[in-house]
């Protein structure tokens, strides 16, 4: 395991889920990057509070929620966005998948 943080060592795992304490599913910092699914999970689940919370906005910022702890314009945001509404374009859901 790691020892190294983003956000001033505030983030966890791969999806960088800010932990103070616990998080709403009751897993620490160390709970996420030991069990990549709980990375996962409980980024899904910020992701998922943050377009709920920013719904006004438009969909390219949406996510602001998520990277800027409040919803707003943010670059960061709209970037993901514009990326992952490109890959999903790129490569469509079919019957077969």
């Amino acid at each position: 395991m790691g020892t190294i943080r983003g956000d001033n060592g505030r983030s966890w795992c791969i999806l960088q889920v800010q932990v103070f304490g616990r998080t709403a599913e009751q897993w620490t910092g160390k709970d996420l990057v030991e069990d990549r699914t709980r990375c996962l999970r409980a980024g899904l689940h910020r992701m998922h509070d943050s377009f709920e919370a920013c719904k006004k906005l438009p969909q390219v910022q949406r996510l602001s929620g998520y990277t800027r702890g409040h919803c707003g314009p943010d670059p960061k945001a709209e970037w993901r966005m514009r990326r992952a509404l490109n890959w999903w374009k790129a490569h469509p859901l079919t019957a077969d998948t």
